[in-house]
């Protein structure tokens, strides 16, 4: 399955954030995105998403394709079913176990929101992939912010999706965890043969286990340039300053092979 991004020009609240973006991800691919605060990487999600409103307008030149089929034309019950997105934030006002928040997941795949023995079935594998089976009968606002960002991804997982947008997933966690779960998107992208893109800070993780990236910029003048490929060819001394605004020193990690950001 292929998602495509062609001639993508967003605005929020009038202002032009995203300006000519094309790239596409396919089944098993695993994308890191990267960029400064503003550049426009969680309005690029939402839009892949179809998370359109008053506030977030997308140009009729552009266009998001779902194995050819425009996303605008599919049902967001079925179109939920290909594509799972984890936000930034969050809050649950409602006291649901997290069991049952992670079963919320499974109602795309569902007959009127009435789940099946095999719906909770799912829910516990992803429960158990990501460690956290021994939360699944706690109340949400029982667990820390770390835990609940694993439920969220839980959640997501749970759909079955064909791609699973991640909007800074690694917030909340610990240190050690951020390496971790990136090591474990990656083999799930794999082995589960799922698209997945990440918005991601550390560079630097970025860099290792991304299979490709794309780096957006924009500058004073509100200018934006988008970088796709692998973390050699992207993040070069002249696109991290055209990102950032600084220079940096770039070398070779000496047990991953990595490029490094410093």
């Amino acid at each position: 399955m292929k998602l495509q991004v062609k001639n993508l020009n967003a605005e929020y609240k009038k202002q032009k954030v995203l300006n000519n973006i094309s790239f596409e991800i396919k089944s098993g691919d695993f994308i890191c995105l990267c960029g400064p605060n503003g550049c426009g990487k969680s309005t690029l999600l939402s839009c892949l998403a179809n998370l359109q409103n008053d506030s977030l307008i997308i140009s009729k030149q552009s266009s998001i394709l779902l194995d050819n089929k425009n996303i605008n034309e599919i049902k967001t019950k079925d179109l939920a079913k290909h594509i799972a997105f984890m936000q930034q934030n969050e809050f649950c006002s409602w006291d649901f176990s997290v069991e049952d928040f992670v079963l919320q997941g499974r109602y795309c795949h569902s007959q009127h929101g009435i789940y099946s023995k095999e719906d909770l079935q799912i829910v516990h594998k992803n429960l158990s992939l990501l460690e956290i089976m021994n939360l699944a009968k706690k109340n949400l606002h029982q667990i820390s912010g770390g835990e609940f960002q694993k439920v969220r991804l839980a959640r997501a997982l749970t759909q079955e999706p064909d791609f699973l947008l991640l909007d800074e997933a690694a917030n909340n966690l610990d240190f050690s965890f951020e390496p971790k779960l990136m090591e474990f998107l990656s083999k799930l992208s794999k082995e589960k043969n799922i698209g997945i893109i990440i918005s991601i800070h550390n560079l630097n993780i970025a860099s290792q286990f991304g299979q490709n990236i794309i780096l957006l910029t924009k500058n004073n003048n509100q200018e934006q340039k988008m970088f796709h490929g692998n973390s050699r060819q992207v993040f070069t001394k002249e696109n991290l300053k055209l990102a950032f605004n600084q220079d940096f020193t770039l070398y070779e990690h000496p047990i991953n092979k990595s490029i490094q950001i410093y």
